[in-house]
């Protein structure tokens, strides 16, 4: 499957990916502190 994809195409899907985690990281932590 790796062979078959562009390494273009992987590191978006990553970025992708990470900018997803990091956004809902950050709102987990924005509700945390709202919580409290």
């Amino acid at each position: 499957m790796a062979l078959a994809t562009p390494s273009g195409v992987e590191n978006t899907i990553e970025l992708a990916l990470a900018a997803s985690l990091t956004a809902l990281r950050s709102t987990i932590t924005a509700e945390c502190l709202r919580a409290f």
